[in-house]
């Protein structure tokens, strides 16, 4: 039916064929790179030089605009207040 197979050669074999695909797979992907890498090159020198002195504006909120937690801390950061209704009938009377 079958034959006698020595299984720390088998494991051997196995292992050095793993270890093979391993370094193709590794060449392969260091091809590709190095492709990459070209094509980058290319763009960056057909990039334009500009300052980059220029080319952040750092923008810094107003911390008022993130203290309010509720409408009356907001009105009262504006000097208003808002009306329950009480302040109108004290006036009239």
């Amino acid at each position: 039916m079958g034959e006698l197979v020595n299984l720390k050669e088998y494991r051997a074999l196995k292992a050095e064929q793993e270890a093979e695909k391993e370094m193709d797979e590794a060449l392969k992907n260091l091809n590709e790179i190095e492709m990459l890498k070209n094509i980058l090159d290319g763009i960056i020198k057909d990039l334009p030089e500009v300052s980059t002195s220029i080319m952040y504006v750092p923008i810094e909120p107003k911390m008022d605009a993130f203290m309010s937690k509720d409408l009356d801390s907001w009105l009262m950061g504006m000097d208003l207040k808002l009306g329950t209704g009480e302040e109108d009938d004290r006036e009239d009377t």
